[in-house]
C-alpha cells in the first residue's frame, strides 16, 4: 500500500507540472500571437545575405544566416534592400537544393557594393508612383472616423493616378505594409487608362490607431477603405474594383459583407488574402517545429492558446472569419493565390472558390508564395489583371 501511495503520489506530482508546463507554453504562444499576428510594431529590417560581387550587368548574393528568405531561391523579379539603398534584381532560374551557396542575379536598377549586407524584397519598388514607375499622381488626403466619436476624424493620405477608362482601382496594402505594395500592377493598371487610389489606413504607420491598440484584420479598417470609395464617387467614379493584398484581401472582404455603401462596386481583386486569421494561425502552428521533441505545435495548445488570445487580448476570430460570411459576397471576385503560401493557407482560397463558383474568378500559381504572383509569374497575373478589370462596367 505505502508503494501505491507512493507511486500515486509521484504521478500526482508529474501530472502537475505537465500542466504547468503546458499552461506556461499556452501563455508563450499567445504572447507570439499577440507580437506576430496582433502587434502594431514593426519588426526590424533582417539583412539576411551579402554582396560577393558585382560585375556590369550581375550581382552574386551569398547568406550570412543559416535560413535566409526563400525569395533569393526563386526565380522572378525581386527588390533588393540595404541600408539606405533600394534596387532591383532578377533571378532567372530556380535554385535548387544541389546549387552552390552563392546565387548571381541579373542587376536591372542600382547596386551596393561588394560586401553590403542586403535582404531580398518582395515589393520590388520602393518610394512613389512617379519616380519608381513613371506613372504621374497626385497626393491626396481621405477622410475617415476611427473611433466611436463626433471628434474622430482622421486623414489618411492616398496616391490618385487618372484616367480615362472604367472603373476606377482602389489599392489596399497589406498588414505591416505600405502603398508601395501596390506600384508592382500599379503600372500596368495605370498605363490601361484605370484611375487608381493608393490609400492607407488606421494603424499604418504614423497614423490613426484602432481602438484596440491592434491590427482588427478588417473588422474596424473596412470604415476607412468605405471613405475612400466616398472619395473615389464624389471625385467622379461611376464603377469601382476594389483591390486588396494579404490583410489588404480582408479588408476589402469585410467592407463588401459590412458597408451598407456598396452602389458602384462591381468587383474585387484579393491577392493571398487573409479571409481567417484562425486558419492563418493554424498554418503558421502546423511550420513550427518544437525543438528537442520536433513535430509541429499541437493542436491542444494553439487551440487553448487562441481561448487565452480571445480572453487577454480581445481577439474575436470568429468575427474576421469571412469564409464564414461568403455566402454574402455578390460582386465578382479574382482571386489570386500562391499554392505554397507559408502565411495564408491556400485551402482559404480554395474554400472561397469552390463555395463560390458564381462570382470567383481563381487563379493558383504553383511554386508561388505570399503575394508573389506578380514577382515570379508578371505576364500572367499582369494579364489576367486586366483581363477582369475589362470586364468590370455595369
Amino acid at each position: 500500500m505505502r508503494l501505491i501511495r507512493r507511486a500515486l503520489k509521484a504521478l500526482v506530482w508529474v501530472l502537475g507540472i505537465c500542466v504547468v508546463i503546458f499552461l506556461a507554453a499556452v501563455w508563450y504562444y499567445a504572447d507570439m500571437l499577440r507580437d506576430k499576428a496582433l502587434s502594431l510594431e514593426r519588426d526590424p529590417t533582417v539583412y539576411d545575405l551579402r554582396v560577393a560581387a558585382v560585375d556590369d550587368e550581375t550581382i552574386t548574393l551569398e547568406p550570412v544566416v543559416e535560413d535566409p528568405t526563400d525569395r533569393w531561391e526563386k526565380a522572378g523579379v525581386w527588390g533588393l534592400e540595404w541600408e539606405g539603398g533600394y534596387g532591383r534584381i532578377k533571378l532567372s532560374n530556380t535554385i535548387t537544393k544541389e546549387s552552390p551557396t552563392i546565387h548571381q542575379f541579373t542587376m536591372i536598377k542600382d547596386e551596393p557594393s561588394i560586401g553590403t549586407l542586403v535582404t531580398v524584397d518582395g515589393f520590388a519598388f520602393r518610394g512613389d508612383p512617379k519616380t519608381t514607375r513613371v506613372v504621374t499622381f497626385e497626393d491626396v488626403v481621405i477622410q475617415s472616423f476611427v473611433g466611436n466619436c463626433a471628434l474622430c476624424l482622421k486623414d489618411f493620405p492616398a496616391w490618385f493616378t487618372q484616367g480615362t477608362q472604367d472603373p476606377w482601382v482602389i489599392f489596399v496594402h497589406g498588414k505591416g505594409s505600405n502603398r508601395a505594395e501596390a506600384l508592382r500592377i500599379l503600372k500596368e493598371v495605370s498605363n490601361a487608362g484605370y484611375p487608381t487610389l493608393s490609400i492607407t489606413y488606421r494603424n499604418d504607420e504614423g497614423l490613426a490607431q484602432s481602438e484596440s491598440g491592434f491590427y482588427d484584420y478588417g473588422a474596424t479598417e473596412w470604415k476607412d477603405l468605405e471613405a475612400a470609395v466616398a472619395f473615389a464617387r464624389d471625385a467622379g467614379a461611376e464603377n469601382i474594383v476594389l483591390y486588396g493584398f494579404s490583410m489588404g484581401g480582408a479588408i476589402v472582404t469585410s467592407y463588401l459583407v459590412n458597408s451598407e455603401e456598396q452602389n458602384g462596386i462591381t468587383g474585387a481583386i484579393l491577392d493571398s488574402p487573409a479571409l481567417s486569421l484562425e486558419a492563418a494561425i493554424d498554418h503558421g502552428a502546423e511550420q513550427t517545429y518544437l525543438p528537442v521533441v520536433g513535430g509541429s505545435l499541437p493542436r491542444p495548445l494553439t487551440s487553448t492558446a487562441k481561448l487565452v488570445a480571445k480572453v487577454r487580448f480581445g481577439l474575436d476570430l470568429d468575427r474576421i472569419n469571412y469564409l464564414q460570411r461568403a455566402d454574402e459576397l455578390t460582386v465578382p471576385i479574382l482571386l489570386i493565390q500562391g499554392d505554397i503560401d507559408d502565411t495564408v493557407p491556400a485551402w482559404t482560397s480554395r474554400q472561397l472558390a469552390t463555395t463560390r463558383p458564381d462570382i470567383v474568378t481563381y487563379l493558383e500559381l504553383a511554386n508561388v508564395g505570399h503575394v508573389e504572383g506578380w514577382n515570379m509569374e508578371q505576364r500572367l497575373y499582369e494579364r489576367t489583371v486586366l483581363e477582369f478589370l475589362s470586364g468590370q462596367t455595369k
